[in-house]
């Protein structure tokens, strides 16, 4: 299958965020009388904040306010600073570049820090568009993120493929109407119905024989 926009999860998928984001949960957990569990990690990425919270302290607006400020407090020292790319990364990104495929990132991070982190390991300049948390008025699994891409990209649906770690990301590419594929690391994948499961993002690249 041959795509001319290629739109990428941001952590899991292009980048190894695990440590910035554990040593920001393990801290807001901690100040909260919270447990934090290592095993949950992937679970807890892929809830948003509030709901973590209300599991916990049901109903309240101003402890929640608190405990999102003490995250992003950590976030700003340790997200961006200990980003590292996944080793494929890099050589994906520049030969897909080459071929004259466009790329976006659709991402529930934050896109300072997700415009910081490729500034610093140089890949900024070939993403067209970055969506993250600040203009996700809906969160994955909705579409509304990766439709707003597309429409920023003045792309056409049918041109496009998303590639992501998680079954959220598969279920809102299938609900844009786009190619949907799943970078599966672990192993773990083989339920979730993809076009496609890649073990890295080396799999992208015989996609299509321009690469």
């Amino acid at each position: 299958m041959r795509y001319s926009t290629y739109i990428f999860d941001f952590d899991n998928t292009l980048f190894d965020t695990r440590g910035g984001y554990e040593a920001c949960y393990r801290k807001a957990f901690r100040i909260f009388g919270m447990a934090y569990d290592p095993s949950k990690y992937y679970q807890y990425i892929r809830t948003p904040l509030h709901a973590i919270f209300e599991k916990h302290y049901p109903g309240c607006p101003c402890k929640y306010r608190e405990f999102v400020a003490e995250f992003m407090k950590e976030a700003e020292n340790s997200v961006v600073d200990t980003a590292v790319p996944f080793p494929e990364t890099a050589e994906c990104i520049e030969k897909l570049a080459d071929s004259g495929k466009r790329m976006a990132i659709v991402s529930g991070s934050y896109e300072s820090y997700i415009y910081d982190i490729l500034e610093n390991n140089g890949l900024r300049g070939h993403f067209g568009t970055v969506i993250g948390y600040e203009n996700s008025l809906l969160p994955k699994p909705d579409p509304y993120p990766i439709n707003f891409c597309i429409r920023n990209l003045g792309a056409r649906p049918s041109e496009c493929v998303y590639i992501g770690d998680s079954p959220d990301d598969i279920t809102a590419a299938e609900r844009a109407g786009i190619g949907k594929i799943l970078v599966d690391r672990h192993g773990v994948g083989g339920e979730i119905e993809a076009d496609r499961i890649i073990s890295d993002l080396t799999g992208l690249l015989d996609l299509d024989q321009s690469l």
